[in-house]
């Protein structure tokens, strides 16, 4: 099968998913923002059978500025399917499909109802997404609410196969390993924006023994200063990292002493693999592996870290080694393209 793939998220993202999409056979050409590589210095290697093309962002959402951009950059390329990811691409998506006389489809991250209700813009801009979106051929989710929520904007019903929980690119290398560190900081890997609530994070440490860091990761959408103050005013020594590499991630997720993510909304998944915010969206991608809390209470996630620092090493270990392997063999990019293509294969018999 001859795929166009076209998605907004991080180039590394996409380019993982499409190789994993080449390793069931399919020819893919992916079309990814070059602006907005999150490694730049590490990218992701591609497979032999993908095609990569790098546009500016404003093409990324312009029908007329992509059409062009395919035409030029591969002129005589056929097409079986087009497909992306991420709603703001579905214009797009919807076009091309019609240029190339093909079936469309996309995945949706996430459906944030808790912005849409308080925010016009951010309704109006859904509303007319949903529209578009009515008339994919297939629609594909990472999560049931994110499911449920389509359904309620759209009346368009997707079985739970279409469920496809997200890939998180750990490297085999990686598996199982820190286990055994005990490590000396708090880590969290998230936009610092306050639905993402990190600033819960040193609230709580601040209720616990000084011997700790807290270490965040990801650019600031409106939250950083705020941490660092209150980190200030609780002699918390905080480290922050807009951007690392893979390799820098996964080294400090081995090394700390626990991974903290203390979203406050139902509706956004996530993509770290045990992210322990407690809803019902997370419990559904994570199951029993995490120690979840209430992402309103600093003192609940206080007494959480508490209680993992005092579990005996070996229990600890157990539970660690469980939700490693658990992390390795669900949120992987080979079982996300497995599942993908057996829904497309279905649809273009």
């Amino acid at each position: 099968m001859k795929i166009l793939y076209i998605a907004g998220e991080s180039a590394n993202f996409v380019v993982s998913t499409c190789n994993a999409l080449c390793e069931q056979g399919h020819d893919v050409t992916c079309v990814v923002q070059q602006l907005d590589e999150y490694d730049k210095d590490n990218p992701v290697p591609e497979h032999r059978k993908l095609t990569r093309i790098n546009v500016g962002y404003e093409i990324m959402f312009n029908p007329l500025a992509m059409k062009k951009e395919l035409l030029d950059k591969v002129p005589d390329k056929k097409f079986d399917l087009i497909f992306g990811s991420h709603a703001p691409v579905c214009p797009v998506l919807f076009d091309l499909s019609r240029t190339y006389k093909v079936p469309w489809g996309v995945m949706l991250l996430d459906i944030p109802t808790h912005t849409m209700k308080i925010e016009r813009g951010r309704m109006k801009q859904w509303n007319y997404w949903f529209e578009i979106l009515k008339q994919a051929d297939i629609v594909l989710f990472n999560n049931t609410i994110c499911r449920d929520e389509f359904y309620k904007y759209t009346n368009n019903w997707f079985p739970d196969d279409h469920v496809i929980h997200y890939g998180t690119f750990m490297p085999q290398e990686h598996e199982n390993s820190g286990i055994d560190i005990e490590g000396d900081y708090v880590l969290s890997i998230c936009r610092l924006h306050p639905i993402k609530n990190c600033k819960l994070i040193p609230k709580a440490m601040s209720m616990l023994k000084k011997d700790m860091k807290y270490i965040a990761v990801g650019r600031d959408s409106g939250e950083l200063e705020l941490i660092k103050e209150i980190c200030k005013i609780n002699d918390i020594e905080f480290i922050h990292k807009s951007m690392i590499t893979e390799e820098e991630k996964w080294n400090l997720i081995k090394g700390c002493a626990m991974f903290v993510y203390p979203q406050d909304t139902e509706y956004i998944a996530g993509q770290a693999t045990l992210e322990a915010g407690d809803f019902g969206i997370l419990k559904e991608l994570y199951g029993d592996y995490p120690f979840y809390f209430d992402t309103k209470n600093a003192e609940d996630l206080a007494t959480k870290m508490s209680f993992v620092r005092s579990l005996k090493k070996d229990t600890l270990k157990i539970m660690s080694e469980d939700a490693s392997e658990h992390a390795y063999k669900t949120s992987n990019y080979d079982t996300m393209g497995e599942k993908m293509s057996d829904i497309f294969r279905r649809y273009l018999r």
